[in-house]
């Protein structure tokens, strides 16, 4: 079977068991930008723990993501709609993060789960999976065509609270944007930042485990170096990536929330604000 005969079939299986799979009730829901280590730490305490995990949620990908986001589809509509997704007792999908207000409405009894990473790592780390420079003004139309239509969506000004059409900016604005869900729900949504997992991976799945009410029982050491999305280049420097245009574009942009987060600022942005 070829693979559009396979996805078709696939669609058609999932429409047909729909009705036999049952919403969770109280799902943990993990929230985070792309590619700050969402998908290998959701993965990572469902093991620990014995859960069931998903890991993305197809139905809440272009076009339905920003449908939801203009109010022309309502959430409880598509998780109707593909049960099957929001079945299990962990939930991950990036676009969370652009839909709490609609999912902690849709699921009152959830717990939330918000995983951040310093942005200019994030950033980076997304461009290399695009395979997108990280130090021009501009991307140029041949660039931006080679981003398929879901990764596109990141550089939608009209998600943001922004009006720059400037790519970096748009990314900057779009960490910002998961940054302050934390900052704004701190009584509903627990925050693991990306870096106290790479330190200590072991310890700090189970940490965040027990926070989250559950207790992990299964031995995960074997599994917490496997890598479960394409790895950025971690070797380059954020100044040789960027440019310093760029750096600083980031963090002016970002500087609030980093405090507020506990990332520092460079040698050369802590000067600025040091003479202002």
């Amino acid at each position: 079977m070829g693979k559009f005969g396979w996805h078709r079939w696939s669609r058609l299986w999932y429409r047909a068991t729909n009705p036999f799979h049952t919403v969770a009730e109280n799902p943990i829901i993990v929230l985070g930008n792309q590619k700050s280590g969402t998908t290998a730490i959701a993965k990572l305490i469902g093991l620990a723990c014995g859960q069931g995990t998903q890991l993305d949620i197809e139905a809440l990908w272009e076009p339905n993501c920003k449908r939801i986001l203009n109010k022309e589809l309502s959430l409880p509509e598509v998780i109707q709609k593909n049960k099957r997704f929001f079945s299990s007792p962990i939930l991950k999908e990036p676009n969370f993060s652009l839909l709490y207000p609609q999912l902690e409405a849709s699921f009152p009894d959830a717990t939330f789960l918000l995983i951040v990473r310093d942005p200019r790592d994030n950033i980076r780390s997304i461009l290399n999976r695009l395979n997108l420079p990280g130090d021009k003004a501009r991307l140029s139309p041949k660039e931006f065509r080679s981003v398929n239509k879901h990764w596109r969506a990141l550089f939608d000004a009209s998600r943001y609270d922004s009006d720059s059409t400037q790519y970096i900016e748009l990314l900057a604005s779009r960490w910002n944007t998961c940054a302050e869900l934390f900052l704004k729900n701190q009584e509903r949504v627990l925050v693991f930042k990306y870096e106290d997992f790479i330190k200590d991976k072991l310890g700090s799945i189970r940490r965040i485990s027990r926070r989250l009410g559950l207790e992990p029982t299964v031995d995960i050491s074997s599994k917490v170096n496997i890598q479960y999305q394409p790895a950025g280049n971690r070797n380059i420097s954020w100044k040789d990536f960027f440019g310093e245009d760029n750096l600083n574009r980031i963090e002016d942009i970002c500087s609030d929330r980093m405090e507020k987060m506990g990332y520092g600022l460079s040698f050369s942005q802590n000067t600025k604000a040091n003479a202002s």
